[in-house]
C-alpha cells in the first residue's frame, strides 16, 4: 500500500519567496540607514549653529576688548598730559588700574 500525499503541499520553496525576503531585508536596511542619516544631519546642523553662536560671541568679546584697550591708551595719554578735569583724571587712573588687573592678566 502506498501512502499518497493527500494534502497537496509541495515542500520546495518557490523562487519568488526568496526574492521577496531579500528585497524586504534590503528595504529594512535602507530605512535604517536613512533614519541614521537623518539624525546625523540634524545633530550636525545643531553643532554648526552652536559653533556659529560661539564665533559671534567671540567676535563681540574681541570688539569689547579692543574698545577697552583703546580707552586705556586714551587714559594713559590723558594722564601723561596732566591737563583736564580732576574727575576725568580720577576716572582714567581707576580705569587703568582695573584694566591692568582684568585685561592684562
Amino acid at each position: 500500500m502506498e501512502i499518497q500525499n493527500t494534502q497537496g503541499v509541495d515542500k520546495t520553496k518557490p523562487n519568488g519567496s526568496v526574492k521577496k525576503k531579500f528585497f524586504l531585508i534590503l528595504i529594512v536596511i535602507l530605512l535604517a540607514l536613512a533614519a541614521y542619516g537623518f539624525f546625523w544631519v540634524q545633530r550636525s546642523l545643531k553643532t554648526i549653529k552652536t559653533a556659529e553662536g560661539a564665533i559671534a560671541e567671540l567676535q563681540d568679546l574681541r570688539k569689547q576688548n579692543d574698545a577697552m584697550k583703546k580707552e586705556v591708551l586714551r587714559c594713559q595719554e590723558f594722564i601723561s598730559q596732566k591737563e583736564g578735569e580732576f574727575g576725568s583724571f580720577e576716572y582714567c587712573k581707576k580705569f587703568i588700574e582695573w584694566a591692568q588687573v582684568n585685561l592684562y592678566e
